[in-house]
């Protein structure tokens, strides 16, 4: 098996979708701008990081069951 479809099957069972999706990417980021190794995981933990961040507070909001667009300051 390739390396790269090894490393892509570990994200998957490891569940990091963004980390698996953002990979060619950011390894082709990291060589034109001679990353070392420890600022090209950091660039994948963050970009995975903010996804799931965002994706929790889109299931927060959801689950809250505030209508859209409601604000603390249009609350009574």
């Amino acid at each position: 098996m390739a390396e790269s479809a090894y490393v892509e099957s570990l994200l998957a069972q490891f569940r990091l979708p963004t980390i698996r999706q953002s990979l060619p990417e950011v390894t082709e980021l990291a060589r034109r701008e001679s990353w070392d190794y420890l600022r090209f995981l950091q660039e994948l933990c963050e970009r995975e990081h903010q996804v799931r961040h965002e994706r929790r507070i889109s299931r927060l909001l959801r689950q809250c069951g505030l209508p859209e667009g409601k604000t603390l300051a249009s609350l009574d």
